[in-house]
């Protein structure tokens, strides 16, 4: 039976009517048959909350029970000193307005060159001297030349482009399609390309030298899209450049140390899927179609299907994973060049007499400038 109360509807103990769905039939007879509170009149509109309330009970206790198991796991070696998180959250909190380069400074001068961190169960160590990077990457490289694994990338859409591979199979085939046009005896094709891109830079700054940063990223983005697709990018508003940058703009904001933990217990944007899918595909069916066509200009995706040997879907995810690479690493440098002209007037006076001396006075630099390299003969 059923019974109203205020217009409302309740639930008896011997009740024949339930609500209907799996879950909500078991609460149904819980309430009404098997609970401690047989006898009490339980309103219908209420069941959407008491199984909201259960739900959030389930999770919160689940993951309690996570981060005591995940507290009580302990490493083979102690980590490297660091400052104390909070419980499952970690160190979230603990990065300042100013961003990770300064908070990492800052614990650099209390805990040491090497430093540990946790976000959301994610593991960070962070190198903060030149000098101890190098002992690591380099001296020991064999440890620690790795790349870390993790099932974000795939959320991201990135986990077959190069620099997220770990070493193996897939990374020696994208190492040695690179090898096809970036080894030291055939790069030189590329200094034309190099130079007409490095005078429109020119150009761009002359012409509006307030958006200096959006001149140099351009730049950036245009070089390796021309490299490696063949095609010449006009302007920021090519869809090319604009697909390419704003997946790079996604993953330098997301991608980072303090988010990734966060990552792991959040979804993220099927939007970032669906760019990179497109960054990969779309570029590279049209550059394959232009060289069944034989109008596509030389360029890496032209050497790897001419010598690469491989299936479209390894060439895609090679040549992909460049750009993402290359624009922000390339741009990052030239602008630091520029902050330390501004900054130390002298040296700038120094590298304008050097050039007007090599390539005389109002003279635009060319690769046939440069120096030939020097031989030690011993």
């Amino acid at each position: 039976m059923t019974s109203s109360n205020q217009g409302g509807k309740y639930l008896k103990q011997g009740d024949a009517k339930c609500p209907t769905g799996r879950f909500a039939g078991f609460l149904c007879f819980w309430l009404t048959k098997a609970s401690p509170f047989q006898g009490v009149h339980v309103p219908l509109q209420s069941i959407p909350i008491v199984m909201f309330l259960l739900a959030l009970g389930a999770a919160c206790t689940t993951i309690v029970g996570l981060w005591v198991l995940a507290s009580r796991a302990k490493p083979k070696l102690p980590y490297p000193p660091g400052p104390k998180g909070l419980p499952f959250i970690g160190n979230a909190f603990d990065i300042g307005p100013q961003g990770l380069q300064h908070t990492y400074a800052q614990w650099s001068k209390i805990y040491g060159d090497i430093v540990y961190t946790r976000t959301f169960g994610q593991d960070v160590i962070i190198v903060n001297s030149e000098k101890t990077a190098r002992i690591l990457a380099n001296g020991r490289s064999e440890i620690y030349s790795d790349r870390y694994s993790s099932p974000i990338y795939k959320d991201f859409g990135t986990y077959r482009m190069t620099f997220v591979l770990e070493y193996g199979k897939e990374w020696k085939t994208h190492r040695r399609l690179f090898n096809l046009s970036l080894r030291n005896d055939v790069v030189g094709k590329y200094n034309d390309l190099h130079l007409n891109h490095a005078h429109q830079l020119s150009e761009n700054i002359l012409c509006d030298s307030t958006n200096f940063f959006e001149h140099v990223d351009l730049y950036a983005g245009a070089i390796i899209i021309e490299l490696m697709y063949g095609r010449r990018v006009e302007g920021k508003d090519d869809p090319a450049f604009a697909m390419a940058s704003g997946l790079a703009e996604i993953l330098s904001r997301e991608e980072i140390p303090d988010r990734m933990g966060l990552l792991k217990v959040m979804p993220f944007p099927a939007h970032c899927r669906k760019t990179a899918a497109e960054m990969v595909d779309l570029p590279f069916a049209i550059a394959k179609d232009e060289m069944e066509r034989g109008v596509l200009s030389h360029c890496m995706i032209s050497d790897i299907l001419k010598h690469g040997e491989v299936g479209d879907s390894s060439a895609k995810a090679a040549v992909s994973g460049l750009y993402l690479a290359g624009t922000e690493t390339t741009a990052s440098v030239l602008k630091t060049v520029v902050l330390v002209m501004i900054l130390y007037p002298d040296v700038q006076e120094k590298v304008h007499l050097e050039l007007d001396t090599v390539v005389g006075r109002g003279t635009m630099p060319t690769f046939a400038d440069k120096p030939p390299p020097r031989h030690d003969h011993k």
